[in-house]
């Protein structure tokens, strides 16, 4: 008889984190749906768990089950809009065994979000720091305005200071078009800036405009922070002739 064909290996998962202690007993409770008191519901898929060890380590459930006159029966499955289900079985699995792993790093941003929702500071912590070590300009874009969104200062920073140093890369590419106006000056006024040659700043800065049409005074703003003494001669002889230039001047 012909032999059975080996089972291709599993898949290495693409990053782990790892923020606890390991709890194998709970863990083991858990993965056999033993003694689990609560069912949470998030993009259609049910989830169940031990509400004392939610509470235990995030707070949001901590100040949902701990309420005056809270009752399980009563409240019926928790709906979670919002959340991504696999980001929260990822939650699950930290929470309980100090640890998970994610197929793809695409899920840190998902992962950071519902643990920052959810109030889970340990993993707050890991994922704000995996995503900072995977830092790269464009990166660097959206990872500056996740931090923002969620108030997470460490991160904010990682992500400017990034973004200063690749601001070429960011200003050739499309995440510059993802800045709003706010977190652009704030680029362009750093002196901290890295770039080639200051033609390059003024040049992401027409392309921006170009490409969202901001209010003139936006404009204006900007150019306000452009470094016009560092320019090449020729270069500054040309653009001085802009519309864009022209209209700038007479609101400075």
């Amino acid at each position: 008889t012909a032999a059975a064909p080996a089972a291709a290996p599993a898949a290495a998962p693409a990053l782990a984190l790892e923020g606890g202690e390991l709890r194998p007993g709970l863990v083991k409770l858990w993965r056999e749906r033993t003694l689990c008191d609560a069912e949470i519901r998030v993009e259609g898929e049910t989830f169940h768990a031990h509400r004392l060890v939610l509470a235990a380590t995030c707070d949001y459930f901590a100040a949902l089950y701990c309420r005056a006159g809270y009752s399980a029966d009563a409240a019926g499955p928790l709906t979670l809009d919002g959340l991504s289900a696999d980001a929260f079985r990822a939650l699950l699995s930290f929470v309980y065994s100090g640890r998970c792993e994610l197929a793809e790093e695409a899920l840190l941003t998902p992962l950071l979000e519902a643990a920052a929702r959810l109030q889970v500071v340990p993993l707050i912590r890991e994922a704000s720091a995996a995503i900072e070590a995977r830092l790269s300009p464009e990166s660097a874009v959206d990872a500056w305005a996740l931090a923002d969104a969620l108030q997470l200062p460490d991160l904010e920073r990682a992500a400017k200071t990034e973004a200063t140093k690749g601001f070429h890369a960011i200003a050739e590419g499309d995440a510059l078009l993802r800045l709003p106006h706010a977190r652009l000056c704030a680029l362009v006024a750093d002196d901290g800036l890295r770039v080639r040659c200051e033609s390059s700043v003024f040049e992401a800065v027409v392309r921006w405009a170009g490409a969202v049409e901001p209010a003139p005074e936006a404009v204006t703003a900007l150019l306000a922070h452009v470094r016009f003494p560092l320019l090449p001669g020729p270069f500054l002889q040309r653009v001085m002739g802009e519309p864009l230039m022209r209209q700038s001047a007479e609101r400075m």
